[in-house]
């Protein structure tokens, strides 16, 4: 989506209001990925949705390559508390099996909720390994942890990235290290964040764009009326995760 390669294809996005889109997709990006811009552009909550094609719901962590969706096919976005998933949204609610492999070899398994982060995992795990994993010894040592071939560095972006962002309902295998991240890739994480940041701002600008009557009703809540919208605490919840993310920005970048 946002980076095309040689081999990028077409895909069709039927939205729950039976709008549709075509977008331009690298193969090798993630189900997840693929949902998640294409709820950004209608202002969609992406962990309130799900992947389907035909009567299938798909796994949101396979790449497109691996999701046996044809080239050129059709994917419908659809609620996760609709009638037609629900057996799909009893195994979201279960706890994910996971697990961490260290250089040595060895694996740590867990589980743990989908919403984990993982830097809650690695705080998990460190009980078993008796090792601080989080903040590794050594001068400017930072924690890596590499899930389908992708790695996320510094303890900054791991508190961002949860398994239910990365499209994990089931189970899913992590490799850890620690390692010295030089300028380049310190730079890297800022832009990262700032990134994270920029989506949620359009994403809170796009919830105002479709719909302002119920927020100005939150508006007159927030002066002592008992109700407020939907939309409302989604804007809350957006809020103070920039919030959180500006605090994670080097003064430069914010």
């Amino acid at each position: 989506l946002a980076c095309l390669l040689v081999d990028a294809m077409l895909v069709t996005i039927v939205y729950p209001t039976n709008h549709r889109l075509q977008f331009k997709i690298n193969p090798n990006l993630t189900l997840y990925q693929i949902l998640d811009e294409a709820c950004l552009r209608k202002g969609l909550e992406t962990a309130d949705h799900a992947l389907k094609f035909h009567s299938r719901i798909l796994d949101l962590a396979l790449t497109f390559r691996y999701s046996r969706v044809p080239v050129n096919g059709t994917l419908e976005i659809v609620r996760r508390e609709d009638e037609d998933i629900a057996d799909h949204q009893n195994v979201v609610k279960n706890l994910v099996k996971i697990a961490v492999q260290f250089t040595d070899g060895t694996r740590v398994p867990k589980h743990v909720e989908p919403d984990s982060t993982l830097l809650q995992i690695l705080k998990l795990v460190e009980n078993d390994r008796n090792q601080n994993l989080v903040k590794p010894d050594g001068e400017e040592m930072h924690p890596v942890v590499v899930y389908l071939n992708t790695e996320y560095a510094t303890e900054r972006v791991l508190e961002m990235i949860s398994l239910k962002s990365l499209g994990i309902h089931d189970q899913a295998l992590f490799r850890y290290f620690s390692r010295r991240l030089d300028d380049t890739k310190l730079k890297q994480v800022d832009e990262f964040i700032s990134a994270k940041r920029t989506r949620l701002e359009k994403l809170e600008n796009k919830i105002c764009e479709n719909n302002s009557k119920p927020l100005k009703i939150a508006n007159n809540c927030a002066h002592g009326l008992p109700f407020k919208s939907e939309r409302s605490l989604r804007l809350e919840k957006l809020e103070r995760m920039i919030a959180q993310i500006n605090e994670s920005l080097p003064p430069s970048e914010k």
